[in-house]
């Protein structure tokens, strides 16, 4: 190792982690000297980890004038003192996100703050941080934050006077995400609507006091707006119908859980966005609004863009109506069915119309056999990444041990099965045949769990994808 070049070794290192890069300043003076190489640190990756030995904060005393984004999501141990030495001391900040810290003490002088905070911050994610106080202090001093693009916020870090008041400077703002905030209302929208106007993506999910009133002056406001993700809120027909859809780019659309809209709000909406490529509806209408006819008049349009669908929990749709749809979106690459259908044959009919599906969500139903499932996806979805069962068990042991064998020979790509049921004794029987069929087909590499939560994909427009890709717009990889 001697001999290589030292481009060579910092090539190699640019590969290692946080822990393994420290590990590695500590082999020699030379490799002391390239492990704090400012390249390498461009990047701050410290997800998850505890940082409250003081030994951490010497280090950062040597890598601080490199480092460019800095990721502490989820990190355990931070005190608030550190998280201000980071804003303020890291000149060439870019991409900041604290969601989920766990942050503690007090902050020893909020006028050294004000008066060196970086201004040219343009990725910042403050959802879910565990201390009021901060939130409340960056808050305060976002008007001064012009450059932000990208915003991740929650009902913590309002402060006390009107939320629109944070915005009206922001005008380079393309990103916002405000989840489970009841104190925000459709007027408050529509003043965040006419002070950003180049917004591409925007989620209120959880803002429960939301009614709609803000969506015609939203989607005439805002042109370039393609993400819109309203779950659990309140909107309602009437502002659905209200608004010129057509004329909307949105691509990307989630209404899911928002129990006051109807079939006829659903037909005002869904026909007219011909774009879209990301679609949840789940459990809309407490389950009655997505109905046949909804289904069909969407058929009628272009559906050649859809590529995420999730419909779970939606009683009034026939599976016939269904594979209507789905024979039109052959880019389809993740869905979410729940009970939809009812028969092997329509159920069949659908896979094949779907030859690059990667990630499937099926609850069964009684005329569904699983080993007729499994064959299925092993002869018409090759590209198959994930597959997650709910109450799918092993009537035929033998076949479904086959059958499931088929799907890890034939799909190369298969990475996770997640096997879910209300009765346990068969659930585990499942399980275990599922890692015995593993062992077999020689795919250890396939992980079996209990949760589909992780197999879920957002939104491209989603805050933790806009995020990463900041983190990887700003690191510099190459030499």
């Amino acid at each position: 190792m001697d001999k290589l070049p030292e481009v060579v070794i910092l090539r190699i290192l640019s590969h290692l982690d946080f822990d393994d890069l420290r590990t590695a300043a500590r082999v020699n003076k030379q490799w002391d000297r390239i492990a704090f190489d400012p390249f390498l640190w461009r990047l701050l990756e410290l997800r998850g980890l505890f940082l409250g030995h003081e030994g951490f904060s010497v280090f950062f005393d040597r890598i601080r004038d490199s480092v460019v984004c800095c990721n502490l999501r989820d990190c355990t141990g931070l005190s608030r003192d550190f998280v201000f030495k980071i804003v303020t001391e890291c000149s060439r900040l870019k991409a900041l996100s604290l969601q989920g810290c766990q942050i503690f003490s007090k902050v020893d002088d909020d006028d050294v703050i004000y008066s060196r905070l970086p201004l040219g911050i343009k990725y910042l994610d403050l959802r879910f941080i565990q201390d009021d106080d901060v939130s409340m202090i960056f808050s305060s001093l976002l008007p001064r934050m012009r450059s932000i693009e990208v915003l991740g916020m929650d009902h913590f870090h309002l402060p006390a006077y009107p939320s629109t008041r944070l915005l009206q400077s922001l005008l380079n703002l393309k990103v916002f995400y405000c989840q489970d905030c009841p104190s925000l209302i459709d007027d408050d929208l529509n003043e965040i609507a006419s002070s950003c106007p180049n917004l591409e993506a925007l989620s209120f999910a959880g803002c429960t006091c939301l009614l709609g009133k803000f969506l015609p002056f939203l989607i005439h406001a805002c042109p370039r707006l393609r993400t819109l993700l309203l779950s659990c809120t309140r909107i309602s027909n009437q502002y659905l119908m209200a608004t010129d859809w057509a004329r909307s780019v949105i691509t990307e659309l989630d209404i899911s859980y928002c129990y006051s809209i109807t079939e006829e709000g659903l037909l005002s909406l869904l026909p007219r966005l011909s774009q879209l490529n990301y679609l949840q509806i789940s459990f809309c209408g407490w389950g009655r609004s997505l109905s046949d006819d909804v289904i069909m008049k969407m058929a009628e349009k272009n559906c050649t863009n859809l590529e995420t669908l999730d419909i779970h929990s939606s009683f009034n749709l026939s599976e016939h109506a269904l594979y209507g749809l789905l024979r039109n979106c052959p880019n389809m690459t993740t869905l979410c069915v729940g009970s939809a259908f009812n028969s092997e044959a329509e159920l069949g009919a659908s896979l094949r119309c779907l030859p690059k599906l990667k990630i499937f969500f099926i609850t069964k139903q009684s005329a569904i056999r699983t080993e007729v499932l499994f064959n299925f996806i092993a002869k018409y979805c090759p590209d198959l990444e994930a597959l997650a069962l709910h109450n799918f068990y092993a009537i035929s042991r033998s076949k479904v041990e086959v059958s499931l064998l088929n799907i890890m020979n034939k799909c190369h790509n298969f990475k996770t099965l997640c096997i879910r049921g209300t009765n346990v004794p068969l659930r585990t029987e499942m399980i275990t045949i599922a890692g015995v069929t593993k062992i077999i087909s020689g795919r250890r590499d396939i992980d079996i769990v209990r949760s589909s939560h992780e197999l879920s994909v957002g939104p491209t427009n989603g805050l933790d994808n806009v995020m990463q890709a900041g983190f990887n717009r700003y690191r510099d990889r190459t030499l």
